[in-house]
């Protein structure tokens, strides 16, 4: 029996011979997976589509934004909701029956006892409940004294000045908000992105303006931070 002698700088023994039928089948490229996590098993596949889904924030997930659309009838009102630099425009209607308003003012102007107001009749200061949905018909809100738990605040009333024939609603809507953010300070003591609180804001639409000349806008604050969405006591001056 004759003896083996390894080849030259092969440093030691032959690898073990190769399985019957050829040689053994090549490593993966990428390298063998790990070990399973302790707990036992792999983690699920992610979903179609790419990556696990994140985990919510507090709170949940944001809902979605509100929808847009239009309104018909002689006198109709876009309400245009500005958050975080962001404006939905969300159709408001506003049909034009000129009832009379039953809310009591004071010598000042002020809602002293609550009731309907008109649309048209909004001044600055007045308080009121119950915003319309998108796309809702309104004549009138539940104006209340500010003294009482409300929703929302008119903080400017103002005529937009784009000349005699109808510019289009996009320049109506854009000049609405523009003013409306510029007044905003004015009312509440901070700019607009300095401040917790939302505004939205009323304008013309076409039929408004060419057959009742309304060039009227109206600016409305609210905080939505507040219990149940209703605010006790005035707005102005705020600063927050």
């Amino acid at each position: 029996m004759s003896s083996w002698d390894p080849p030259p700088d092969s440093g030691g023994y032959p690898p073990t011979p190769p399985p019957p039928g050829g040689a053994y089948p090549p490593g993966p490229t990428d390298g063998y997976p790990p070990s399973p996590p302790p707990g036992g098993g792999y983690p699920p596949s992610p979903p179609p589509g790419g990556g696990y889904p994140s985990a919510p924030p507090p709170g949940g997930f944001p809902s979605a934004p509100p929808p847009s659309g239009g309104r018909r009838g002689r006198r109709g009102l876009i309400i245009g909701l500005v958050i975080a630099g962001v404006v939905a425009v969300v159709g408001i209607g506003a049909v034009a029956i000129f009832a009379p308003d039953d809310a009591e003012r004071d010598e000042g102007g002020d809602i002293v006892e609550g009731g309907q107001v008109s649309v048209f009749d909004l001044s600055e200061g007045d308080c009121w409940n119950n915003v319309p949905d998108a796309g809702e018909e309104t004549e009138t809100v539940d104006a209340v004294p500010c003294t009482e738990a409300h929703e929302s605040e008119v903080f400017a009333v103002f005529d937009v000045d784009l000349g005699e024939e109808w510019p289009g609603l996009d320049a109506v809507t854009a000049e609405a908000e523009t003013q409306c953010v510029e007044r905003f300070e004015g009312f509440v003591g901070l700019t607009y992105d300095q401040s917790a609180l939302n505004l939205f804001y009323f304008n013309p639409i076409e039929e408004s303006w060419n057959e009742l000349n309304d060039r009227e806008v109206v600016c409305v604050v609210l905080d939505p931070t507040a219990p149940d969405g209703r605010t006790t006591g005035s707005l102005q001056g705020a600063a927050r």
